[in-house]
């Protein structure tokens, strides 16, 4: 089966895919330090509850553009 699915296809079965390129320039530059910053959430273990959001990752940054993120407040437990 999987010889078949090679000679119709031209690719093998189970292949892994090519690793994407850190992207460059003034956008890689803005991903990787203001984008990422942001985006990345932080979170807190109190207990057996787990705490994340933007205002816990403001605080725990020491960031406050943190707050931007659209994601407020979530516990879990």
């Amino acid at each position: 089966m999987t010889q078949r699915y090679e000679a119709m296809s031209g690719t093998p079965l189970l292949y892994r895919p090519p690793t994407p390129q850190e992207p460059g320039g003034a956008y890689g530059f803005l991903k990787t330090k203001v984008f990422n910053p942001i985006v990345d959430m932080e979170s807190v273990k109190v207990g057996k509850v787990h705490l994340t959001g933007s205002i816990v990752n403001a605080v725990k940054k020491k960031n406050p553009i943190c707050l931007l993120n659209p994601f407020i407040f979530a516990i879990d437990w």
